[in-house]
């Protein structure tokens, strides 16, 4: 490297210093890199076991530094094992990385989580403080990661950036944590062929949506699923949002897309961090292709490590869901069996009996009586018992709201309740005109088919379906 004839400080105390370390497969030109970089001369044939380690001064941007060169090889003798040891090593960190990634690479698994995350993007501020107000939940984006030209794949990895690479596709929360990656085989494949063809759109958003439902935005006029935000190289979905295209640009439009543009940046933000602090992503990577796509994800996993857990805020989350306005009358229809007995005490040793047969469970309690509405925690406490789960489809319902001058629990008392519970909650009237009767059933329905069920619930449910055509039953509220 030339430096233009200058010379270093003559205290290098006070360089910046920077260790090396060249790693590569047997064969692939290590040593002889290091030989040009530090000796300027090229050595067709170099003994590895005689390697030196390599320090130099140079220039770089106007400034000195001290460089260190290292290959495997020096690092080999440092620990005391040979080379292809240290290779072995190293390969092997990678996949035992890439193989514990779904613990630190994850969507999403509650309805909580879900909220918690919109609320984070909703909160973002700019410059001046103001509150961006994009309840998205993730943003999406692809990144080529250059690579040597892999052997016997012809033109399958040249993408149309004019180099060698595996394209990924990832989701990143507004925390720069990395929620989802995806690496395709091939450089040819471009990010919308990732998303269309890969389980993030085929099923892992269709899971998220049934999981939370539809919902009123802030602005108490739009309808949306949850949603990511994503630029116009992907297709515009349901549950992906992105700019309006630059043709015919309205002023609205063009505020709409600064908007979410000055929020889906931080995926951008994202690959920079990793390139910064990953520098072999800075190059090609001279790895065996699965090794190199390995690479990759477990990088992300030691991003995600250095963040820490995601940091849950304080949303509530017992907001109704709305029926998806998208589906068919057909797809919309649904079959209950519904059983309703009589609350007196002398039903009560048939309750387990009707609580072992539901699948889900309107947990009622009436405002105008206490308790009531003390009893409701016990019920669902004994609903889990029955079940043996730690949660269960469970709607809590408040039941004659329309008796304003006899309530004695307050809308705050039943709303603290169901946090506390982790359910949903809703108000109710059967009284003429009725309040929320057919919303309470038609949520506890969503609730229902979000819930996962063993495969013995399944058959339950199946064989009840079948049954109910003959005969009409009476018991505790559930759904099944």
């Amino acid at each position: 490297m030339s430096n233009g004839g200058k010379r270093p400080p003559e205290d290098d105390s006070k360089l910046p210093y920077y260790k090396l370390v060249v790693i590569g497969d047997g064969g692939v030109g290590k040593s002889s890199l290091t030989i040009q970089f530090f000796q300027k001369q090229f050595v067709d044939y170099y003994d590895p076991t005689i390697e030196d380690q390599y320090i130099q001064h140079c220039e770089i941007d106007g400034n000195w530094v001290i460089m260190d060169g290292r290959s495997q090889n020096a690092l080999a003798r440092d620990l005391g094992v040979s080379q292809p040891t240290v290779s072995r090593i190293v390969t092997q960190i990678i996949h035992d990385l890439s193989q514990c990634a779904p613990d630190f690479i994850k969507m999403p698994e509650t309805r909580y989580e879900l909220e918690s995350l919109e609320q984070k993007f909703y909160n973002l501020t700019d410059m001046n403080g103001a509150q961006r107000r994009i309840p998205c939940f993730a943003l999406l984006d692809g990144k080529h990661f250059a690579v040597e030209h892999p052997p016997h794949s012809g033109s399958l990895n040249a993408n149309y950036k004019g180099f060698f690479s595996f394209n990924s596709l990832m989701l990143c929360d507004s925390d720069l944590r990395v929620m989802y990656c995806q690496i395709s085989e091939l450089g040819v494949n471009s990010d919308a062929q990732l998303f269309r063809d890969g389980p993030l759109q085929r099923s892992i958003l269709d899971d998220l949506v049934r999981m939370a439902g539809f919902r009123m935005l802030p602005d108490h006029r739009t309808l949306m699923p949850p949603f990511l935000l994503a630029d116009n190289g992907f297709a515009l979905t349901h549950s992906t949002m992105q700019p309006y295209r630059q043709n015919s640009l309205t002023l609205e439009n063009y505020e709409f897309n600064k908007m979410i543009s000055a929020v889906r940046v931080r995926v951008e933000n994202l690959f920079g961090v990793l390139t910064s602090k990953f520098r072999i992503l800075r190059r090609d990577m001279n790895l065996d292709p699965s090794t190199s796509r390995a690479l990759v994800v477990a990088l992300c996993v030691i991003h995600n490590i250095q963040l820490g857990p995601l940091q849950l805020l304080d949303v509530d989350s017992t907001a109704p869901m709305m029926a998806n306005p998208y589906d068919s009358p057909e797809d919309q229809r649904t079959a209950l069996k519904l059983l309703d007995t009589a609350g007196q005490e002398e039903f009560s040793a048939m309750r387990e009996q009707y609580i072992r047969g539901g699948r889900g469970f309107l947990l009622v309690f009436s405002v105008t009586e206490r308790r009531s509405f003390e009893e409701a925690h016990k019920l669902y406490n004994q609903v889990l018992r029955v079940k043996d789960r730690s949660e269960y489809p469970v709607l809590l319902v408040a039941n004659k709201v329309d008796l304003v001058n006899q309530r004695v629990v307050s809308e705050e008392e039943g709303r603290k309740l169901a946090a506390q519970l982790k359910l949903m909650y809703i108000e109710t009237s059967a009284k003429e005109p009725p309040i929320n009767v057919d919303a309470a059933f038609h949520e506890l329905v969503r609730i229902v088919k979000s819930f996962p069920c063993d495969e013995e619930e399944s058959k339950t449910s199946m064989t009840n379906m079948s049954r109910a055509k003959k005969r009409k039953d009476k018991g505790k509220c559930s759904v099944s």
